[in-house]
């Protein structure tokens, strides 16, 4: 029997539903792969069924799973800061954290951004702010200064 390609398939919206939809965000985010491919194979089992999955459910496509892959980039770009913190106290390169924390992966297509990128942006570039501001902070009271400032 084929899964259901809508929000069928989750208990918050359908009573006999199989999955549960926070369980396929924390999946998502635990997987932390931006081209959606790894996450794809993982929750539908192929790229054409997730192709196919967010085609039949557009408030999946335009709104939650940007909202995951927002967190997606945040994560990365918050792991890519903490380890450009650690290398910057040792002699280690920080040009492959840098890369990561510049979003450098992302492939940009020409044009202006749609609506539904520059939101995309907005959510993200606010969760990096309060991010940076939290590391910050960390760093002050490791240091023990707020010379930062």
């Amino acid at each position: 029997m084929a899964l259901p390609k809508t929000k069928n398939l989750f208990k918050q919206y359908n009573p006999n539903g199989k999955e549960d939809l926070e369980d396929w965000r924390r999946r998502f985010i635990e997987i932390a792969d931006p081209t959606e491919y790894r996450g794809a194979i993982e929750l539908l089992g192929s790229w054409n069924d997730w192709q196919a999955f967010k085609r039949n459910w557009p408030t999946f496509k335009n709104k939650i799973l940007i909202d995951w892959l927002a967190e997606v980039e945040v994560k990365l770009r918050s792991e890519a800061i903490s380890n450009i913190c650690e290398q910057a106290l040792s002699d280690k390169g920080t040009a492959a954290a840098k890369w990561l924390a510049e979003g450098k992966y992302k492939t940009r297509r020409p044009g202006a951004p749609s609506k539904v990128e520059v939101e995309r942006q907005a959510k993200i570039e606010a969760r990096l702010d309060d991010d940076v501001q939290a590391d910050i902070a960390r760093v002050q009271e490791v240091m023990g200064t707020n010379a930062i400032n």
